[in-house]
């Protein structure tokens, strides 16, 4: 008996202590308690208060009704902002928000899972982080007028959010804003939008066509990364560069309007595409970055505007129905794998300023002819060392039969020239 009666007093110090810290934590987070709601002031002189959480004493409810104002110390203070975690992993179905929300602060509502119905008030100005991350059963949003600012993630995983539009007045399209949500079949992009973020549309599976407008200067790496069904994209005029793997994986992405005044287009930005069969490459362009259009099965021809000086690493590998290659007068190197497994291809121009020519080029084929305008053989590089027979440039062309067309009196330093005197077939231009 006095074991029983010792442990019963321990259980109940324990308790005591936990409900100590409990309020202590909670009396940090808020200033007052109404009947179901936690608030903290943001201005005693404005009267302006942050709803931060629901009455931990009272039952989680199904709607959520946030109150325009609230009264404390006989004084009304108008609420202004929902606070970072208020109602993270709440069981809400359907929220109301007052006109006077000017900020939906980090992760508020993030992961509720049967959130389906959400009204955001005219005021808003800043959806913070996360603010409704993984609410998966949303179905629709209307972003008012006058936000300014989507934060890092704040849709992401909204599975069931179908068309958007974000309106003229954001300015900045966060990291992951709307990252896997998978339902989301129509965007329409703001024209002052001056920044969309990394992956902001990643995976966003059914996403069918998206046009930047002219106010964006940069698409940011990854940006639609996994659009697996985005057809057609058009480019607004000011971009100047398109980021790494910012169309990674787009499937049956056949349609690509890129804007005069494009100057980069980085590494692996539209590797993938299988259903990409051509794309106008502007003059503007002075730099294709590794991997660019790497298994771009589909894509038949394509020109290579001068200003190019380097076609870099594994820009055309794998572009099986790659018939066509113009290569620009600017062009001095071709990189590794450059031009690689195209094998229909059957011939290629390499400009007179090409100096160098990397390891595993031109792993064509079925290439009948070669010409080479340089009247210095060009060096072609390759595994040495080990002797690796694939690494060599023309690896798999029937030397034999393929011409190797060449300047007027270069014959010979050609016929002496590494890999270049496998040719058997060396003729001069007139």
């Amino acid at each position: 008996m006095l074991n029983l009666k010792y442990f019963t007093r321990l259980l109940v110090l324990a308790l005591t202590l936990d409900m100590s810290a409990l309020t202590v934590s909670a009396a940090a987070r808020y200033d007052f308690i109404t009947s179901d709601l936690c608030f903290k002031v943001l201005s005693n002189q404005g009267k302006t208060v942050s709803v931060v959480g629901y009455n931990p004493y009272q039952a989680e409810p199904q709607m959520l009704s946030i109150p325009s104002n609230v009264t404390w110390n006989n004084n009304v203070y108008t609420v202004t902002e929902v606070g970072p975690h208020a109602f993270e992993h709440f069981y809400i179905e359907t929220l109301y928000l007052p006109s006077d929300i000017a900020r939906i602060g980090e992760y508020a509502f993030s992961y509720c899972p049967y959130l389906k119905s959400v009204t955001l008030p005219d005021n808003l100005k800043t959806i913070g982080e996360g603010a409704f991350k993984y609410c998966k059963l949303i179905p629709s949003l209307t972003l008012p007028e006058g936000v300014d600012s989507i934060g890092v993630g704040a849709f992401a995983g909204c599975k069931r959010l179908e068309s958007l539009r974000i309106p003229d007045s954001v300015t900045f399209l966060g990291d992951i804003a709307f990252q896997f949500c998978d339902g989301l079949s129509s965007v329409k992009l703001g024209r002052n939008i001056q920044r969309i973020g990394q992956q902001a549309f990643g995976y966003c599976s059914s996403l069918s066509e998206i046009t930047i407008p002219n106010s964006v200067k940069v698409i940011d790496d990854l940006t639609f990364v996994g659009c697996n069904s985005l057809k057609k994209v058009i480019i607004g005029n000011n971009v100047t560069k398109i980021g790494w793997l910012a169309f990674e994986d787009c499937h049956n992405l056949t349609d690509v309007k890129l804007p005069q005044g494009l100057k980069q287009i980085d590494c692996n930005a539209f590797v993938n595409c299988y259903a990409l069969s051509s794309i106008s490459i502007p003059e503007s362009v002075t730099s294709i970055g590794d991997g660019a259009f790497n298994y771009c099965r589909s894509m038949k021809s394509v020109e290579i505007p001068d200003g190019v000086t380097i076609l870099n690493q594994g820009s055309f590998t794998n572009c099986i129905s790659l018939s066509e290659i113009k290569l620009p007068k600017s062009l001095t190197r071709l990189d590794d794998y450059a031009i690689y497994y195209c094998p229909k291809l059957l011939s290629i121009t390499i400009p007179e300023n090409v100096q160098v020519i990397g390891a595993y080029q031109f792993r064509c084929r079925n290439l009948k002819t070669v010409t080479s305008l340089n009247p210095i053989p060009p060096a072609l590089y390759f595994d040495s060392e080990s002797g690796y027979a694939p690494s060599r440039p023309f690896y798999g062309v029937d030397k034999s039969t393929c011409k190797l067309y060449v300047p007027k009196e270069s014959a010979a330093a050609y016929r002496e020239a590494e890999i270049w005197k496998e040719f058997e077939n060396i003729i001069e231009m007139e």
